[in-house]
């Protein structure tokens, strides 16, 4: 002790230092350690939760994000499933459609074909009256009134009938 004697220090300073130091101590330890460490258990306890729930909400939203795609795939394979029914009809219109027109085509020209046949017909008939009205007055002018108009008449119809092959006149 004479060697600490000799540096200054003496047995009831190190005790002084002692009892100072452990005052210290529970003072740090009452006021500052404990508040500290009680500070320090809520917020690691607080982050574990934070990272809890950021894990709940990563999976919550990974699992909204694979509805979506699924949704997004089943709304897609409805609209191609309606487009492609869509274009069915639409090719059954046409097809019906196209039918209708040829249909309406061929009535259209079988009725031309009838009225430009019958306006023939007509305007032949018209011709082989007026040819033969023609020709009885010709032989009538020419023969005087030698003989009948029955007769004249009878003999225009063989001579037309010679010439053409058919008769329509008088009947």
């Amino acid at each position: 002790m004479d060697a600490l004697a000799k540096l200054g220090i003496d047995g009831w300073g190190i005790f002084l230092y002692l009892v100072n130091f452990g005052v210290l101590l529970f003072v740090l330890q009452r006021f500052a350690y404990k508040p500290l460490r009680l500070y320090l258990d809520q917020r690691r306890e607080q982050i574990k939760e934070n990272i809890e729930e950021a894990e709940s909400l990563r999976a919550t939203l990974e699992a909204e994000r694979e509805r979506e795609v699924i949704d997004r795939r089943e709304r897609e394979a409805h609209l191609q499933a309606r487009l492609l029914e869509a274009k069915r009809i639409m090719k059954e219109e046409a097809k019906s459609l196209l039918t209708d027109a040829v249909s309406r085509r061929d009535v259209i020209l079988t009725q031309a074909g009838e009225q430009a046949q019958r306006l023939t017909e007509g305007a032949l008939q018209e011709a082989e009256e007026e040819t033969i009205k023609r020709i009885r007055q010709v032989v009538l002018h020419v023969l005087g009134d030698s003989l009948s108009e029955d007769v004249v008449k009878e003999s225009v119809r063989e001579s037309w009938k010679h010439v053409t092959g058919t008769s329509s006149y008088g009947q």
